[in-house]
């Protein structure tokens, strides 16, 4: 039995335009981030799934609805463990004013991000633990079904290192970009089979 997973990134925020560090700020969609929801809509319209989860953030909870444009059957469903890196003290700060204040913090973020570790925040490492557990729950919850999943970036990179088979200590990160879809292929034995990653809707030859 095969159990199908579309994990989403949420719509552009103004953080991500003004390069601010959001953790779990709740913040909201520019214009961008909202036709990049409405173009997830579209996307979406021809592929039938069972549920759909988010994190409970605003972003995230508002490109939802977006997806769920042409399936008003579906109710949204709130997982709090879905949300992003608690970002600590780096929260609400441009990445200059990170590296400025913090050593050069978000350096290691790019280049070893398994030693990332937000000063009174979490580790990426603890986001690999919380955020992958979470996500095997769901898909064993849903047991050849298909679900849709709309989180967060940092997030959803620990997950595309687990399903590469990679521990928490060696995350590499893949370019995720706003709005965009990834898709597995979860099955009975714990396989993971990635069959896209960081698809961007607007792009699509089916999309309009």
């Amino acid at each position: 039995m095969t159990t199908t997973l579309y994990l989403i990134r949420h719509g552009e925020t103004y953080e991500n335009q003004n390069h601010i560090f959001q953790g779990v700020l709740d913040t909201k969609l520019t214009p961008l981030g909202l036709r990049q929801a409405d173009a997830l809509g579209d996307y979406f319209k021809r592929i039938a799934f069972d549920a759909a989860y988010t994190s409970p953030l605003s972003r995230a909870r508002d490109t939802l609805t977006g997806v769920l444009k042409y399936h008003p059957d579906i109710a949204p469903i709130l997982r709090d463990d879905l949300h992003e890196i608690e970002g600590g003290a780096l929260q609400g700060l441009t990445f200059a004013e990170c590296n400025a204040r913090f050593d050069n913090i978000l350096n290691t973020f790019r280049d070893e991000p398994s030693a990332f570790a937000p000063p009174g925040g979490e580790s990426i490492p603890e986001v690999y633990v919380r955020f992958t557990a979470e996500i095997l729950a769901l898909l064993r919850a849903n047991p050849g079904r298909t679900i849709v999943v709309v989180s967060h970036g940092t997030a959803i990179q620990t997950w595309l290192a687990y399903a590469k088979g990679l521990p928490a200590d060696r995350i590499a990160f893949d370019f995720l970009p706003n709005g965009s879809v990834s898709q597995f292929a979860y099955y009975d034995d714990g396989r993971i089979e990635t069959v896209y990653i960081g698809r961007l809707p607007e792009s699509d030859a089916g999309v309009k």
